[in-house]
């Protein structure tokens, strides 16, 4: 239905009209559909990008929340979207968009060594953070050796912007379904192509064409002016975030802020954390044995269906604006698919080597048979206060090592807002970045124009003194964590939660120097061990 509704009459439009140039956005799962599907509709996409007439952007192979996670999984994910692309013909740009604009200014430490150079973000995106007027919005931006086009809000569509002789306007930055439909996809029934929609679209550009406008792609655009001599402004750093902030506060709406009494935002990206770590131990357990007796071809095929699964779980909209249930089901059946195919590889290599239990360190690849489990922690009384919040929590502590406790929170939502709240005892946070977990970035709350603002903490880690961190376990709590400038605090909350969900949290409480701090969340989130 998306198909034939709304992406072929589109190219079918574009066809008709040669001198019409633009950006699509598209992740690999979406050609491997077209592939077996629908093969004429993915000719008529091939034949509009062998013209350069389509700029084919394409960052992910799954519609990935990848602020959500470690940078290998974006890494990976690039890499097998680039490899279907590549099988069918088919070649991407070097712009950077993804699935609900998503955007980390570390994304820098990535792109550009997958031959990315242009990235685009939304104006109410950037506007959460540094505040500007729409119609002073510069034609290019740099963020370190970074292009950055920043696209104006809808209210500023077909407005002209003007800069240094340069005139550009925007006309669509959008979910490419309602292009020329009366209805999103989610409006099953009512989905459907309208010619109304289509002869509108018509009459917009070719009156844009009349007026002295040529309809270009970004990285066209972006070339000319820089050749031209435009020299771009330098961007000021934002945070993690999304393409609608006041709307979706950043990356809370999908991980934390419950919809409909079906979603599970905390609970399927803690999940997504646990088969992570099972795709990540199956691959270095295949790495570990692969020069000796152990054929590990079949292992290799079985590893990269585990990873498939992996990045489809990773997909934001089971956790997104309003999921419907199979959505919901979606995430969890591919993270238990993920979990499933790498506990196969790792069970069939065991029998190989005659263990019955082995550890599997995915950091240093270490791989080693264990007689005994772990110790259990000594408990503790709680090392730190925590304010609840619309809940009467079980808690227990636990002394790791030292300095080093392990807390476990357990509660059902009472009210609203549910979870706990920390105070912040300075205007500069340290934590690590999306897809720069293993660097720490000094924070500082006065140099934002946010009241509050929510981090994914891909590492769990994030501090509220120079010398106390607090890690979350993303295996049990992988929910955005909110800073609140106005009441200086540092909240793990959950909202509309359902009041029968039993929520089984776990952070640690560090209290040292950073690098401990630091190394320590890299061991829990980004290369755990696990024993199997």
């Amino acid at each position: 239905m998306n198909v034939k509704e709304s992406l072929e009459p589109l190219l079918n439009v574009l066809l008709e009209n040669p001198t019409w140039k633009t950006d699509i956005e598209m992740q690999g799962l979406y050609i491997e559909i077209l592939k077996e599907n629908y093969p004429e509709t993915l000719e008529k996409l091939r034949k509009l990008v062998n013209r350069k007439q389509v700029e084919l952007v394409s960052a992910h192979y799954s519609d990935q929340i990848y602020v959500a996670y470690p940078r290998y999984d974006l890494l990976k994910s690039i890499d097998i979207n680039d490899k279907i692309l590549e099988e069918n013909g088919l070649k991407r740009s070097n712009v950077f968009l993804t699935q609900e604009n998503f955007f980390t200014p570390a994304v820098t430490k990535v792109i550009k060594e997958k031959g990315y150079d242009i990235a685009l973000i939304n104006h109410t995106y950037y506007d959460y953070f540094h505040k500007i007027d729409p119609e002073k919005i510069k034609p290019l931006y740099k963020l370190d050796k970074l292009y950055i086009v920043m696209s104006g809000p809808e209210s500023q569509w077909l407005i002209p912007l003007k800069e240094n002789g340069i005139q550009w306007v925007w006309w669509w930055y959008d979910d490419g379904e309602p292009l020329m439909t009366l209805h999103g996809p989610y409006s099953f029934e009512k989905f459907k192509h309208t010619k109304l929609k289509e002869d509108r679209m018509k009459i917009i550009l070719s009156g844009l064409e009349r007026q002295g406008y040529r309809l270009e792609t970004i990285s066209n655009f972006v070339k000319e002016i820089v050749e031209k001599g435009y020299r771009p402004e330098k961007l000021k750093m934002p945070l993690e975030g999304a393409w609608n902030m006041k709307r979706c506060e950043g990356v809370y709406r999908w991980m934390g802020h419950y919809h409909n009494p079906w979603e599970l935002d905390v609970q399927i990206r803690s999940l997504t954390y646990t088969s992570r770590k099972y795709v990540l131990a199956a691959e270095k357990l295949i790495k570990n044995v692969k020069d000796t007796w152990i054929n590990t071809e079949s292992l290799e095929k079985l590893l990269e269906e585990a990873w498939r699964f992996q990045l489809r779980a990773e997909c934001s909209d089971p956790t997104g604006w309003s999921p419907k249930p199979n959505e919901v089901g979606y995430s969890i059946t591919m993270a238990r698919l993920a979990q499933y195919y790498s506990l196969k590889i790792i069970e069939d290599v065991k029998k190989e080597l005659r263990y019955e239990k082995i550890l599997i360190d995915t950091w240093t690849g270490e791989i080693k048979e264990i007689k005994e489990m772990p110790k259990k922690y000594r408990k503790t009384s709680l090392p730190i206060q925590l304010e609840y919040i619309g809940t009467k929590p079980s808690i227990s502590s636990y002394l790791v090592e030292e300095n080093v406790y392990l807390i476990k929170y357990s509660f059902k939502p009472q009210e609203k807002y549910a979870g706990f709240m920390i105070p912040i005892k300075t205007s500069k946070i340290y934590y690590s970045r999306a897809l720069a977990e293993e660097e720490l970035y000094e924070l500082d709350l006065d140099s934002y124009d946010f009241d509050h603002v929510y981090l994914p903490l891909t590492n769990g880690l994030i501090s509220f003194t120079e010398q106390d961190f607090i890690i979350k376990n993303n295996e049990k709590m992988h929910i955005a964590a909110k800073i609140d400038k106005n009441l200086m605090k540092i909240g793990f909350i959950v909202e509309n939660a359902p009041q029968q969900l039993v929520f089984d949290w776990e952070f640690y409480y560090v209290k040292g120097n950073k690098e401990k701090a630091l190394k320590k969340a890299l061991e829990i989130n980004v290369y755990p061990k696990l024993i199997v």
